[in-house]
C-alpha cells in the first residue's frame, strides 16, 4: 500500500482555441484539496489567447509544465503528454471542462484502500448550457472493486452500456501499463478515446468503479447540436459494430452476453445517421438522402441487428417503426423531426440520450 504523500498524478490537458473556458479548467485543477500533482498544459497550435493564458499560469505555479507546439490534433497531443508525464498515475482533462475539487483526494483514498490498483473509473456530470440554466445529468454505476479480470467480465458489457468506459477523462490510468504495452491514441481523431480505452482494458487485472461523479463534461447548447453530417457515417458505424464484437470476443465475453448490446448500439447509431442527414450541414439532395436511408434500412447487418436488439423505452420503439415496416419515407420524417427537436431543445435531447 502506498503512503498518501507519495501518490502523485500527472494531469494532461490538450488545448486548442480554448481561451473562453481554459481558466475555469485550470483553476479546477489548482484548487484540488490534494496537492501532489503536475499539470501538463499542451497548446496544440491555438490561434486565440490560449498560449498566453497557459504561460501566465506556468509562471505562477511550479507544478505546471507548459508545452507549445504546432497543431497535430488531440491524439498526438495526448500522446506527447503521456511521454512527458513523470508520475505513476495519469488523468486527462479536456480544456473546456472542469473537475470537482475533491477528485484527486477521492482517488487517493481508493488507491490506498486497494493495493496495486490498475484503473479507476468514476461517474461524471453531463451538462448542456444555454443563456439561462444548465441541464445536468449524472452518469454512474455501482460502487465496486473488481479484483480480477473474471470479476470485470461480469459487468463489462454493462459498464460500456452505461457509457462509462467510452471516455478517458473519468479515469485514472497507470503510466507503467501504458508504456509497457505501447498504448497510444490513434492518428485519427474520431473515436480515439474508445480505441485507447479498449486497448488499455486488455492489459489490466483489476479495476475500481466509483459511483461518485467528479468530472463535468460541458457542452453549450450550440455544441450540443453538433455532431454534424459526416459523409459515409453509416459505413463508419458498420465498422465500429464489427470492431466492438471482435473486441468483446477478444476480451473473453460470451456471444450471448454482448450480442444484444451491440445490436442495440448499432441500431441507435443508425437512427443518428438518419437524423444527421437532416442537419443543416448536410448538402445532399432529397433524392440522395432517400437513397442513403434506403441503404441503411435494407442493409443485411441492420436487419439482423434489429432482430437481436431489445428496445429499452417506448421512445425507441416508436423510432423503430420505419425499420419494422421498411418505410424510407417515414424514416425521412423521423430524421427531420429528430434534427428539428435537437436544434430547438438541445438540453432535453441530451438528457433523453443519457437515460440508459
Amino acid at each position: 500500500m502506498e503512503e498518501k504523500n507519495y501518490i502523485k498524478f500527472s494531469i494532461i490537458i490538450p488545448i486548442f482555441n480554448a481561451e473562453k473556458n481554459l481558466k475555469r479548467t485550470v483553476e479546477s485543477v489548482l484548487n484540488q484539496t490534494y496537492k501532489n500533482f503536475e499539470l501538463i498544459l499542451i497548446n496544440d497550435g491555438s490561434k486565440d489567447k490560449s498560449k498566453e493564458i497557459c504561460e501566465e499560469y506556468a509562471k505562477k505555479d511550479s507544478r505546471i509544465k507548459f508545452i507549445n507546439k504546432e497543431n497535430e490534433g488531440v491524439s498526438q497531443t495526448r500522446n506527447l503528454g503521456i511521454e512527458k508525464a513523470i508520475y505513476k498515475y495519469i488523468c486527462f482533462l479536456d480544456s473546456d471542462d472542469y473537475i470537482e475539487n475533491n477528485m484527486l483526494e477521492e482517488y487517493v483514498n481508493i488507491i490506498n484502500n486497494h493495493n496495486d490498483i490498475q484503473l479507476i473509473n468514476s461517474g461524471f456530470f453531463s451538462e448542456v448550457y444555454d443563456e439561462k440554466n444548465p441541464q445536468i445529468d449524472i452518469i454512474n454505476y455501482n460502487e465496486k472493486y473488481y479484483s480480477s479480470i473474471e470479476e470485470i467480465k461480469k459487468d463489462f458489457v454493462i459498464l460500456w452500456d452505461k457509457h462509462l468506459l467510452y471516455n478517458i477523462w473519468n479515469k485514472v490510468y497507470r503510466k507503467d501499463i501504458i508504456q509497457e504495452n505501447n498504448i497510444k491514441f490513434p492518428d485519427y481523431n474520431w473515436g480515439e478515446d474508445i480505441d485507447f480505452n479498449r486497448n488499455y482494458l486488455l492489459h489490466i487485472n483489476n479495476m475500481y468503479n466509483t459511483k461518485k461523479a467528479f468530472y463535468h463534461y460541458i457542452r453549450s447548447s450550440e455544441s450540443a447540436i453538433t455532431g454534424r453530417y459526416i459523409p459515409n457515417l453509416y459505413d463508419i458505424r458498420l465498422r465500429e459494430n464489427e470492431e466492438f464484437k471482435e473486441y468483446f470476443r477478444r476480451f473473453g465475453i460470451p456471444d450471448n452476453v454482448y450480442e444484444e448490446f451491440c445490436a442495440r448500439r448499432h441500431i441507435e447509431r443508425t437512427i443518428d445517421c438518419i437524423e444527421k442527414l437532416f442537419d443543416k450541414s448536410c448538402s445532399l439532395s432529397i433524392k440522395e438522402k432517400y437513397k442513403e436511408i434506403k441503404r441503411i434500412l435494407n442493409d443485411d447487418i441492420t436487419k439482423d441487428e434489429l432482430k437481436k436488439m431489445k428496445p429499452k423505452s417506448k421512445k425507441v420503439k416508436i423510432l423503430l417503426i420505419p425499420y419494422k415496416i421498411k418505410s424510407v419515407f417515414l424514416a425521412m420524417i423521423m430524421g427531420k423531426m429528430l434534427a428539428t427537436f435537437k436544434s430547438k431543445f438541445p438540453k432535453l435531447f441530451n438528457s433523453l440520450k443519457n437515460k440508459r
